[in-house]
């Protein structure tokens, strides 16, 4: 079973909070106040200003926890079919995409149906690492796929 975990990212302060075994850190939501608590500190904030995201449940190569809203570089060996006149010929080749992670209508899409192989490595997010989203612009480009990305939409 997926564990269940999630992270918090604080709008007014730009800070990150992760639920974590180092320092225990509860989130609690009570009527529109999200509380973080731990041992270090206890912090009230107002429900608006945090945005929740979930833990995918997938490592990246480096063992790092892959959550919602992380922009990850995959690097993948693919497979297509080629028709040729005498045969069908399965034809591998590399992708090299640099995406965000964002939960589906049933889950979390990180890879694709034809791919093969593949390493994944989270190299920021969207909150603390905003500049990221130029290369994942390039890539929507690159592929002829426009790219609207709004972080509080997702």
């Amino acid at each position: 079973m997926r564990e269940i975990k999630f992270r918090a990212w604080n709008k007014e302060s730009n800070e990150m909070y992760y639920q974590d075994k180092t320092i225990h850190a509860d989130f609690i939501f009570s009527g529109n106040t999200f509380i973080v608590e731990c041992k270090q500190i206890r912090e009230y904030i107002p429900a608006e200003k945090i945005v929740l995201m979930q833990y995918t449940g997938l490592k990246d190569k480096n063992g790092r926890k892959i959550y919602e809203g992380d922009i990850v570089k995959i690097k993948a060996i693919a497979v297509r079919k080629e028709s040729r006149w005498d045969a069908d010929v399965l034809e591998e080749y590399p992708v090299e995409v640099i995406k965000v992670v964002k939960w589906k209508t049933d889950g979390f899409y990180l890879i694709a149906n034809n791919w093969v192989e593949w390493d994944i490595e989270v190299i920021g997010n969207i909150y603390e690492n905003p500049e990221l989203l130029k290369e994942v612009k390039q890539n929507f480009i690159q592929a002829g796929i426009d790219f609207v990305y709004c972080p509080e939409c997702g």
